[in-house]
C-alpha cells in the first residue's frame, strides 16, 4: 500500500521509512488496518480520524501510519486485534481491551479471550 498518495499499490506495506515485516496477525476495518508484530506491538495504518489508526490524532488524518500509541505509551503486549469502522481493538495478554479511536472499553472488562468488531459494534468474549 502507497501511503504516499499516489494511489498505487506496491504489495508491501510500508510504516515510516522501512518494510512492515515479522507479522504475527492483521486486522481491517471500513478505513483503517492493523498488524500486530511477533513481538505484541501494534502498527496501523490508514484513515485516522478520532485516532482510529494510530490512537493519536494527526495533521492529515486521512493518512496516518505508524506504531499504536495510546495516550504517550506504545501498545504492547498484544495477542489479538479487531478493527471496525471509526475505531480498533486491542486483547493484551492480561486479558484486558484496549480501545482507541471512537469507542471505549466498559469497566470492569477483564478475562477476556476473543475480541471481534464490525462496523460500529464491538464484542468480546
Amino acid at each position: 500500500m502507497d501511503l504516499q498518495g499516489n494511489g498505487t499499490s506496491t504489495e508491501l506495506v510500508m510504516i515510516g521509512e522501512g518494510i512492515l515485516n515479522n507479522i504475527a496477525a492483521i486486522a481491517a476495518g471500513d478505513y483503517q488496518c492493523l498488524a500486530i508484530k511477533e513481538d505484541g506491538t501494534v502498527y496501523a495504518w490508514g484513515d485516522n480520524h478520532g485516532g482510529m489508526a494510530i490512537g493519536a490524532e494527526t495533521p492529515e488524518s486521512e493518512r496516518a501510519h505508524g506504531i499504536v500509541k495510546i495516550g504517550d505509551r506504545v501498545l504492547t503486549n498484544v495477542v489479538s486485534i479487531a478493527a471496525g469502522d471509526s475505531f480498533s481493538l486491542a486483547l493484551k495478554h492480561d486479558g484486558k481491551v484496549v480501545a482507541w479511536g471512537r469507542n471505549v472499553v466498559p469497566a470492569g472488562l477483564s478475562n477476556i479471550v476473543a475480541i471481534a468488531a464490525r462496523g460500529v459494534y464491538s464484542f468480546s468474549a
